[in-house]
């Protein structure tokens, strides 16, 4: 009988971590964030800009950034758009006029 408790736990220890990875998920990609966006590449691991690919856009805010904007060399972009019209089409809005057009 004290074999079957050991196998019964050792089943439990090794079922948590599989609940965890279950959980932890839902967590990192539950967000539309980590969803595809039309027209959108996610941004490489390396920070680096895909060729071809110059608006930056960040999921969590919604808003893209085109070179020379202000905040456009600050931005660590989460995904890239070739132009400003698929950014817009997968709706995002532009940094610095959102809220300011609302008043």
């Amino acid at each position: 009988m004290s074999k079957a408790a050991p196998a019964a736990t050792s089943a439990a220890t090794s079922a948590a971590p599989a609940g965890f990875a279950d959980v932890e998920q839902p967590l990192l990609s539950d967000d539309a964030e980590e969803r595809s966006f039309a027209g959108a590449v996610k941004a490489p691991a390396d920070g680096s800009q895909p060729e071809g690919y110059v608006v930056k856009a960040n999921a969590g805010s919604k808003l893209y950034h085109l070179p020379g904007g202000r905040w456009y060399d600050g931005t660590v972009a989460e995904y890239w758009f070739r132009t400003e019209e698929e950014a817009i089409a997968a709706g995002f809005s532009k940094a610095g006029t959102r809220k300011k057009d609302d008043n």
